[in-house]
């Protein structure tokens, strides 16, 4: 296909098979497909998506993921519970489409795009797991120095958790 696209057409369109050199270079093709204005609104649009629902679902998953890592959080179980099972059992598109629509009202709108694929069950374990994993004696020891909540977690617990952050921002 790359060979194709930098090729002659009337020279292409006499192949058959795998093409795998080109003739007569010109770059006509990929002139005409940058001149339509739809090109450039696609790929605005794709980045608009790509980097808020990452954004947005990385910060919620690791906001999530610390409260249900906490040994003094009474719900933890039940809650991490009820989300395995809708990463076992989800909707559908149906529902999802209901969802947005009638009680979300956001029918035509960016964020019917980016809210739905903020959270995902599976990123969500995999940050509470990591977040487990690390000695619950730092964070006692930050407690004492007068350190809270969010310092603690932005401070001690993500930089010791980066590369389970960046499989997850890899996989969003």
């Amino acid at each position: 296909v790359l060979c194709a696209s930098f090729s002659d057409a009337s020279w292409v369109l006499g192949q058959s098979g795998i093409i795998w050199r080109i003739e007569g270079f010109n770059v006509n093709g990929y002139k005409l497909v940058f001149a339509n204005q739809n090109i450039w609104s696609g790929y605005f649009n794709t980045l608009i998506y790509v980097f808020g629902t990452t954004a947005l679902g990385m910060f919620l998953t690791v906001m999530a993921g610390y409260a249900l890592s906490r040994k003094d959080f009474l719900w933890a179980n039940p809650i991490m519970f009820l989300i395995s099972f809708t990463m076992l059992f989800s909707g559908g598109i149906v529902t999802t489409y209901i969802l947005v629509t009638q009680y979300l009202h956001m029918y035509d709108s960016r964020w019917a795009l980016i809210i739905p694929g903020c959270m995902s069950a599976f990123y969500l374990i995999l940050v509470r797991t990591a977040l487990n994993n690390v000695p619950e004696s730092l964070e006692e020891s930050a407690m004492l120095d007068g350190a809270g909540r969010f310092t603690i977690l932005f401070k001690i617990m993500l930089p010791l958790i980066k590369s389970t952050l960046a499989t997850v921002i890899l996989y969003y």
